[in-house]
C-alpha cells in the first residue's frame, strides 16, 4: 500500500506544491518587510495573510482528495487503478494516506511558522507588543485566564483538524454509497450531498453528546478530556474507510 501511497502522492503533487510555493513567497515578503522596513506595517499584513493562506492550504487538499477520488471512480485513469489487481482497501487506504500526509505537511507548518513569527512580529514592533498586553490584561481584568483561552484555541485547532480530516473520509462513504446506485447519473452529486449531510448530521449530534471535561487548568488535562470525542471520530474514521473499500470491492460498477 506504501508504494500505492507515493504513486497517489506523486499524481496529486501539482496543487500542493503550488499551495507551498505561494507560502513561502509570502513567508519571505514577511521576512524581508521585518528586516528592511520595520518601522512600517508590511510585516504585520504579510503575517495576516500567511496565516490565513496557511490555514486555506490545510483545507483545500483536502477537499482536492475528495474531488479526485468522485472524478476517478468515472475516469479511464480511475478504471485503471481500481481494476488492478490489487485489494480496494490498499486503493482507498492509500489515497486517504497520501491526502493525510500532505495535511499533516501543512498543518505541521500552521503549529512551526505561526508562532515563529508572532514572535519575530512581538520582538520588532513595539506598538503592537504594548497593544497585545494591554489586551491580555483587559481579558483577564474581566474575569477571563489567558492561560485557559490559549488551551482552548489550541484544542480548537487540533480537533478541527482532526475532524476535518474526518469529513475527507466520510466525504468518501457518501460517493461510494451514491456510486452504487447512481454512477451514470447526472444528478449524482446531488444524491452525494444529500447523504453526506445525513451522516455528518447524525454523527456530529452523537460526537456533541460525548461528555468533556469543563474548564480544564492544563493542556495536557484538555487533551485527555477530548479522547472520548477524538476515540469516536477515529472510530467513525474507521468504519468509514472499510465501508468505502467494501463498497468499491463489491457494489461499485466502474
Amino acid at each position: 500500500m506504501f508504494k500505492l501511497t507515493k504513486y497517489e502522492f506523486r499524481k496529486n503533487i501539482t496543487a500542493p506544491a503550488i499551495l507551498l510555493g505561494v507560502i513561502l513567497a509570502v513567508e519571505a515578503f514577511f521576512l524581508g518587510s521585518i528586516a528592511l522596513a520595520p518601522e512600517k506595517m508590511a510585516g504585520i499584513l504579510s503575517f495576516s495573510l500567511l496565516a490565513l493562506i496557511m490555514f486555506f492550504s490545510f483545507f483545500i487538499v483536502q477537499i482536492f482528495s475528495i474531488i479526485s477520488y468522485s472524478k476517478e471512480l468515472r475516469s479511464k485513469s480511475g478504471y485503471m487503478t481500481f481494476m488492478a489487481p490489487i485489494s480496494s482497501y490498499q486503493v482507498i487506504g492509500s489515497k486517504l494516506l497520501s491526502t493525510f500526509f500532505v495535511a499533516a505537511i501543512f498543518g505541521a507548518l500552521i503549529f512551526v511558522i505561526l508562532p515563529v513569527n508572532t514572535a519575530i512580529l512581538d520582538s520588532t514592533y513595539s506598538d503592537a507588543s504594548s497593544f497585545l498586553k494591554s489586551m491580555g490584561d483587559f481579558i483577564e481584568l474581566i474575569g477571563y485566564n489567558l492561560k485557559e483561552i490559549f488551551i482552548n484555541i489550541v484544542i480548537i485547532v487540533f480537533e478541527l483538524m482532526i475532524s476535518f480530516f474526518f469529513v475527507v473520509v466520510l466525504a468518501y462513504l457518501a460517493i461510494s454509497l451514491s456510486s452504487t446506485v447512481f454512477q451514470e447519473k447526472k444528478f449524482k452529486w446531488v444524491v452525494t450531498t444529500v447523504i453526506f449531510i445525513v451522516l455528518y448530521v447524525a454523527t456530529s449530534y452523537i460526537a456533541s453528546k460525548i461528555p468533556t471535561v469543563n474548564d480544564p487548568v492544563t493542556l495536557g488535562e484538555a487533551f485527555l478530556g477530548e479522547l472520548p470525542v477524538l476515540g469516536f471520530y477515529l472510530v467513525c474514521i474507521v468504519g468509514s474507510y472499510i465501508g468505502s473499500a467494501m463498497l468499491l470491492e463489491k457494489k461499485i460498477s466502474l
